[in-house]
């Protein structure tokens, strides 16, 4: 008589998941990878289930934490038993603490022509380097991502301003 064995293998329950820490700090836009263990030496670590109870926050893959936002989150991960750790995540940012437009003195164009304006923002590893351009008066200057372009006679301010509302302005003077 002929006969057919099969095989199954399962993997043991895990009994306890260890992590390296239980509060994670990480800037907004970086990760950090959880160091991570099982009491079981079978299991097949990539089955573990990792969650972000905030996504909005920080996301989580394999241990991977990636901080989306300013905030405080916990990740969870869980075994196929059941067994679970939860991790307190916070998402951190470094603001800008001053911004420079990197010219000196007034500026002077004349009608038509184009200047391209540039910013230091200290410290120079700030999270968020957004800078949003304004002229007080667009009919005399106008500004676009720091590009200045000379509409009409007259003087105008023009500011750059971080998301945290740190700012600088220069004088510039448009003749025709």
């Amino acid at each position: 008589m002929e006969g057919r064995w099969g095989c199954f293998l399962q993997e043991s329950p895990v009994n306890k998941i260890f992590l390296d820490s239980s509060i994670v700090r990480v800037e907004k836009g970086k990760s950090v990878q959880i160091k991570f263990n099982v009491e079981l030496s079978d299991i097949d670590l990539n089955s573990l289930k990792w969650s972000s109870n905030d996504n909005n926050i920080a996301t989580v893959e394999n241990g991977n934490i990636t901080g989306v936002s300013s905030g405080i989150t916990f990740v969870t991960v869980k075994s196929l038993n059941g067994v679970s750790k939860t991790i307190n995540v916070e998402v951190y940012e470094i603001l800008p603490e001053q911004i420079k437009i990197n010219e000196y003195g007034e500026i002077t164009l004349k009608k038509g022509n184009t200047k391209q304006l540039n910013t230091s923002i200290y410290p120079s590893n700030s999270s968020d380097k957004t800078i949003k351009w304004t002229s007080s008066n667009n009919s005399i200057v106008s500004v676009d991502n720091g590009k200045l372009t000379a509409q009409g006679r007259g003087e105008a301010t023009i500011t750059a301003k971080t998301r945290n509302n740190k700012s600088a302005s220069i004088k510039t003077t448009c003749n025709n």
